[in-house]
């Protein structure tokens, strides 16, 4: 899961660089990661130096 929360992270940080320009603000306290995972990965990212909520899902096959 690794790979993939380095990737999430990334994509956040680009977002939080780039809120001005869009003209958006993008709250963590209002934001929800879900990690959709076989075996309950969780993922610890973080917005504008807050954490943000991580939830679980799983993938039914």
């Amino acid at each position: 899961m690794g790979g993939y929360s380095s990737e999430i992270q990334g994509l956040s940080n680009i977002l939080h660089e780039r809120e001005e320009a869009l003209r958006v603000e993008v709250s963590s306290e209002k934001s929800t990661i879900m990690v959709i995972s076989m075996n309950n990965t969780s993922a610890d990212i973080n917005m504008n130096g807050e954490n943000v909520e991580t939830v679980i899902g799983s993938k039914c096959i």
